[in-house]
């Protein structure tokens, strides 16, 4: 049972990171990879988390601002000083390997209508954009993706698997997507003072996996009252709760059409239609899981929490011979 796609949504702009990202967009900060001794922008170490779940395509959800970055960072060209040297061809290749298998999605903050274009890298869609930022990025991909089951992984994380765990965070997911056949999120556990930023779950805990759950409920960003009457899940220690790692697999267009119902019907939460919305339903419909990867998520979207990525990433980082 494969997941054939992922959708990366990167169209936000990066204003937790400003001025910065007045010149770099957000999705090509740096992050030094541990797995080979590069540093890559962000944007990479997520696609290849992707591509290690066996995943064959790319949908990268961008704003316009962002297109000509992505399109000149994966040019599959390279200068003949780059070719001569093993290990930078070497990567270069791997760039050249992803330039084929992705595609743009453009989502517009102008009010201008919908239309598209032909790509060399396939079809650009552009999509207007609302107050609905976040999900209207999802709605975006829907006509790449159609009926087939899809990885999601948020554009501003990046994720190390615990020492001595082999398979990435996408991989675990990805392998209970396989045994259970329905939707699945990566989870992990954060402190009740964190709960502000996070989307909260719950669910009965499986009886032979203390890292599964059937989830039964989820908020987005819930204040402490929500959070302690609704969210307490079993198997967590007192005073954490179940959020949200950032890798999703959908099984297949449900989730597509939970959105639709809610933009429909002005469901809101916090004034917004919320992808854990959708999610809830699909949880009511057809069921979800939830897996505590074995690993941790990175933030890479907001200063401090970008400072501790590189820093988490450089401890276990071996830089090649130059």
């Amino acid at each position: 049972m494969s997941v054939p796609i992922a959708v990366i949504p990167i169209a936000g702009l990066g204003t937790r990171l400003y001025p910065t990202t007045k010149v770099v967009p957000k999705a090509f900060f740096p992050v030094p990879d541990p797995k080979d001794g590069f540093v890559k922008p962000v944007i990479q170490l997520i696609i290849e988390e992707a591509l290690s779940a066996e995943v064959e395509e790319i949908c990268i959800v961008c704003s316009p601002k962002q297109e000509p970055e992505i399109r000149k960072y994966f040019n599959s060209d390279e200068v003949d000083a780059i070719k001569k040297k093993p290990d930078l061809n070497a990567q270069a290749l791997r760039i050249a390997d992803i330039s084929h298998r992705y595609f743009l999605r453009l989502a517009l903050r102008s009010s201008s209508p919908a239309h598209s274009v032909h790509s060399s890298s396939g079809c650009v869609s552009q999509f207007k954009k609302s107050r609905k930022v976040s999900v209207m990025q999802y709605s975006a991909a829907k006509d790449v993706v159609g009926t087939r089951p899809f990885m999601v992984l948020l554009g501003d994380h990046v994720y190390l698997s615990d020492s001595g765990v082999p398979e990435t965070c996408a991989q675990q997911v990805l392998s209970v997507y396989k045994s259970c056949g329905l939707s699945v999120t990566g989870l992990h556990t954060c402190p009740e003072e964190d709960i502000g930023v996070n989307g909260l779950v719950n669910g009965s805990l499986d009886a032979t996996n203390s890292r599964l759950y059937r989830l039964t409920d989820t908020v987005e960003k819930p204040d402490v009252h929500v959070a302690r009457s609704r969210l307490i899940a079993p198997g967590v220690d007192p005073g954490s709760y179940l959020c949200y790692v950032g890798i999703e697999i959908f099984s297949g267009p449900g989730i597509f059409q939970a959105l639709e119902e809610n933009i429909r019907n002005g469901v809101l939460t916090k004034g917004e239609v919320q992808l854990r919305d959708a999610m809830r339903t699909v949880m009511e419909r057809e069921g979800m899981f939830g897996y505590r990867v074995a690993g941790r998520r990175f933030d890479t979207g907001m200063p401090l929490p970008y400072a501790e990525t590189v820093a988490a990433f450089s401890e276990r980082f071996v830089a090649r011979s130059l």
